[in-house]
């Protein structure tokens, strides 16, 4: 389909809904409605109210999921808790249209692609550094899915074997030992072993968020903030690296929470990708352009390729 599409981004506490042009402009500011903590029949109802007010047109829907192969089926949604769910089937019957689900990452990668940060590059690799490190990758213009729909998994490959226990159920992802929620928990721990210095106990204890306070003392020089910086974007930069050297994309999308909260630890992953990206598959890297547009502009652009769009 050439037309209109209707793209949705789908978190664990929102639903974002906006009609998209083909070229990848929303039409209008995107709904935004609370979901947190709703039924599966209370989020299908909203979806279709949204859906309709904004006419005709396929629908594409960004997920924090893992998905089927053929992506109709939610396999695992951790946020929603969503599991073996054949979403794509449900919501095309309440819709009355065709439905077709993306990975979140995977959905803003393609958007980017299409209208932000990587438009006019054929290959493009995106990593998103929040609560997990998620990736996507346009190769050839093709949103790169892989024969089982989890090409790119960059957060799930073995770091540690037999280490810390990783969102998805295996031990010694590198999830585990650097996403939002990962360090969370390090810091967590380092704290109640005494291993956190004194001047970022009291801050440590009482914290909001972690990441803006490691981030804080890291530039202040306090050793065990900078330690931390260091190690985890030693990780984080050895794995991409790997992936832009095996990928060799056109541009490197590198955001997320973390890397939005954290410039030093920007820095830090710099100087890693710098050293160990193979020279010849050195890219230019950007930060992603589009905001929260990123997902609803993919999941239409994935609306209008997918069979029946």
């Amino acid at each position: 389909m050439t037309g209109p599409a209707i793209g949705v981004d789908l978190g664990g506490s929102h639903l974002r809904v906006a009609r998209c042009a083909p070229d990848g402009t929303v039409e209008g500011a995107p709904t935004k409605d609370a979901i947190a903590g709703r039924s599966f029949e209370d989020i299908t109802a909203v979806l279709a109210h949204r859906v309709q007010a904004l006419g005709d047109g396929p629908v594409g829907v960004a997920c924090a999921a893992m998905l089927s192969p053929d992506g109709t089926v939610v396999k695992n949604a951790p946020n929603l808790g969503w599991r073996d769910l054949p979403v794509a089937a449900r919501w095309r019957a309440a819709l009355g249209r065709d439905v077709a689900l993306l990975n979140d990452v995977d959905a803003i990668c393609l958007g980017e692609a299409t209208a932000g940060a990587g438009r006019g590059h054929d290959d493009v690799l995106c990593v998103m550094w929040g609560s997990g490190l998620g990736t996507g990758a346009v190769c050839g213009g093709r949103l790169l899915r892989g024969a089982q729909g989890v090409a790119m998994e960059l957060g799930h490959v073995l770091v540690e074997p037999g280490g810390r226990t990783c969102g998805c159920g295996r031990q010694g992802c590198l999830e585990a030992y650097v996403g939002g929620h990962a360090l969370e928990a390090r810091v967590q721990d380092d704290l109640d072993a005494g291993r956190v210095p004194a001047p970022l106990r009291g801050a440590v204890g009482s914290r909001p968020w972690i990441v803006p306070l490691i981030e804080a003392a890291a530039e202040d020089r306090v050793g065990y903030a900078a330690s931390l910086w260091d190690e985890v974007a030693a990780r984080v930069g050895l794995a991409v690296a790997h992936a832009v050297t095996l990928l060799n994309p056109g541009v490197l999308l590198l955001g997320g929470g973390v890397l939005d909260h954290a410039p030093s630890l920007g820095r830090r992953l710099a100087t890693v990708l710098d050293e160990v990206v193979h020279p010849p598959a050195r890219c230019a890297r950007r930060a992603p352009a589009l905001g929260d547009r990123a997902g609803i502009i993919g999941a239409a652009v994935h609306a209008r390729s997918a069979p029946g769009g």
